[in-house]
């Protein structure tokens, strides 16, 4: 339903649905979906290479194929040209600038709006959760859960 609410026929649209994905199919901070370069994705390999933010700790993941028709469709047709190495950037009238932290938030917290979540869910680390909890139903273990998610200690 969330996925849903990001129209994927405009560039913003696909920026919003790629962003989303790699939180949810991926684990990712909001924060490491934004420190992404477009050298994050070796497509060949099929992998991401997640930035060291938090804590200092980056990590490689596989690339899921919905991961990665999303983050293609964006490249391909929704992400302007820009010198900035950045893989996410702002709207069009601020072209080729970095997308912030801060508006990266307010694009996924409308969309939950707009799905008529409760405001209780309206944050975004509510998606990383939401990961940790559908790898652990599928028999994850926490050591296998917390390094997915980039955590040192697997009491996080």
């Amino acid at each position: 339903m969330l996925l849903a609410a990001f129209p994927r026929h405009r560039p913003v649209g696909r920026r919003n649905y790629a962003m989303t994905i790699c939180m949810i199919d991926l684990g990712l901070r909001i924060s490491e979906a934004i420190a992404l370069q477009l050298d994050s994705i070796d497509w060949k390999q099929r992998v991401l290479i997640v930035p060291a933010v938090k804590n200092g700790r980056g990590r490689t993941l596989p690339l899921p194929r919905r991961v990665q028709a999303a983050l293609l469709a964006y490249v391909r047709k929704g992400r302007p040209p820009s010198d900035c190495s950045q893989l996410f950037l702002s709207d069009p009238k601020r072209r080729g600038t970095a997308l912030s932290i801060g508006a990266a938030r307010q694009h996924v917290i409308r969309a939950f709006r707009q799905c008529g979540f409760p405001a209780s869910w309206g944050g975004v680390h509510r998606l990383r959760h939401t990961f940790a909890s559908r790898l652990h139903t599928h028999g994850a273990d926490l050591k296998q859960i917390a390094d997915l998610l980039g955590h040192r200690e697997v009491e996080t």
